[in-house]
């Protein structure tokens, strides 16, 4: 397991718990469960909060769904939890009912006796040392995810929430970053929208676009700004690294 990335994942649960009880008056509760005869561990984050209908139930973990309103969240949050666990070999289940509040439960196997590498090629973490990235999503369990991730490989981060920070970031010193990740969807300056700034400030540097789906207009349009590669959200972090080495050949 990643300890930053499971760090991630319950404060983000956690957070979610707090939102249930912003307008009354409740619980949250943190559980570790070690469960050594089933061969792993658990982790509850429960709230006695309103709970969620019946029927959104089985879509809480769908990439995009969410109900929340669009300044408040992306819907991609418990996507890319769910990702991060299972990426990891464990579980996230949901037990929720209207009025009785809501419990995460984090199912995660005990370590083996000899440790299981993710399939990341071999010559990546070389590939990516050093590698200066600019990472930006309005999202920041995402940017945060994505940052943990490249600086485990020892590439250099620096992370923007939205597009016009992004901009001025990099009109700092157009020739201080090798890469931009960005986000499509963005309040304000869409990614295209930086992509096409950024692009016509530096030739050199490269841009990869990341979005939950992409349409054939979509991908003529991103190619002829500039970008030099994509990732689907939600990505897992073999996916991400997968791409960006690609561009980033040793």
């Amino acid at each position: 397991a990643d300890a930053q990335l499971i760090e991630q994942v319950i404060l983000h649960l956690i957070n979610n718990a707090a939102k249930a009880l912003e307008k009354t008056e409740g619980d949250r509760i943190i559980e570790l469960i070690s469960a050594s005869k089933k061969n792993n561990i658990i982790v509850r984050v429960s709230d006695s909060g309103p709970g969620v209908p019946l029927e959104l139930k089985d879509k809480m973990f769908d990439p995009f769904f969410t109900t929340k309103t669009v300044d408040e969240g992306t819907g991609l949050g418990l996507s890319i939890v769910h990702g991060i666990i299972k990426d990891m070999g464990g579980q996230i289940k949901v037990d929720s009912k209207p009025g009785k509040g809501t419990t995460f439960r984090i199912l995660m196997p005990l370590s083996a006796d000899e440790e299981h590498q993710e399939e990341i090629p071999k010559a990546t973490g070389k590939r990516l040392k050093g590698l200066r990235v600019l990472l930006v999503d309005d999202d920041t369990m995402i940017s945060g995810a994505g940052k943990y991730i490249l600086e485990d490989k020892d590439c250099i981060v620096d992370v923007a929430n939205n597009g016009y920070e992004a901009l001025e970031q990099f009109q700092k010193d157009i020739t201080a970053y090798d890469l931009a990740i960005i986000d499509l969807t963005m309040p304000k300056m869409t990614g295209l929208e930086l992509g096409k700034e950024i692009r016509r400030l530096s030739k050199d540097v490269l841009m990869v676009l990341t979005s939950g789906s992409l349409d054939p207009k979509l991908k003529l349009e991103f190619e002829s700004l500039g970008f030099n590669g994509f990732i689907r959200k939600p990505w897992t972090a073999p996916e991400m690294l997968e791409v960006i080495t690609s561009l980033h050949p040793s």
